[in-house]
């Protein structure tokens, strides 16, 4: 039996990579969750010149090194999920990448987050980092949305709302970081970003495929 939690829930993809996506298949069926899948992008099958036009020439300015092959893959999966949300004019969606393991506390929080509709532009449901979390609203008697300075969190597992998603799409290319890395700098894009504590989703431990 299916359990709704408000929220459209997408998983990036590669067509390729069957195991993985049985994997997560597997995972949200157990918890009662339907998704849609969003196909990902390989980024070794993306042609030159296009990856040129998604790199600004500014990247070697700031980092010195250009993108790893797999980080134009990565950045254009994930616009896909934002372009979704744009063109299907949903309010919020939560986007997982094919290898987040999701706790069964997520079934709690998605729909308060749902309900927060309008009252944010990104959550981050997977943080890694070691900087301290400023605790802002309680969100349940487990969970807490939070702020910090920097957010290490990667782009496995998140809320955005469609106004962030057409934000983003503006903001992403061409791009001087990777997609995560620019995801979390709230204070170049403008985006009111908070983390959920603690964290909903974690990685599987296997490498991208993308």
């Amino acid at each position: 039996m299916l359990c709704s939690v408000m929220l459209p829930i997408y998983v990036i993809s590669l067509e390729t990579a069957q195991s993985r996506r049985a994997a997560i298949t597997g995972r949200l069926k157990e918890l009662g969750l339907a998704f849609s899948i969003i196909e990902a992008v390989r980024g070794a099958d993306i042609p030159v010149d296009q990856k040129t036009s998604l790199v600004s020439h500014r990247r070697r300015q700031h980092l010195g090194a250009p993108f790893s092959d797999g980080a134009p893959g990565c950045l254009m999966s994930h616009r896909r999920a934002w372009e979704r949300i744009r063109d299907q004019h949903i309010d919020a969606a939560l986007i997982l990448e094919d290898d987040a393991v999701l706790a069964p506390a997520a079934l709690d929080v998605l729909p308060r987050i749902a309900a927060l509709k309008g009252r944010f532009d990104l959550i981050n449901l997977h943080h890694t980092s070691g900087r301290p979390l400023v605790d802002i609203a309680r969100l349940s008697p487990t969970h807490a949305l939070s702020i910090t300075r920097y957010a290490s969190i990667g782009a496995i597992g998140y809320v955005v709302s469609r106004d962030a998603a057409e934000r983003l799409l503006a903001v992403s290319t061409p791009g001087i970081f990777e997609v995560d890395v620019m995801m979390n700098r709230w204070w170049e894009h403008g985006l009111k970003t908070l983390v959920l504590s603690p964290s909903v989703v974690q990685e599987d431990g296997h490498g991208s495929t993308i």
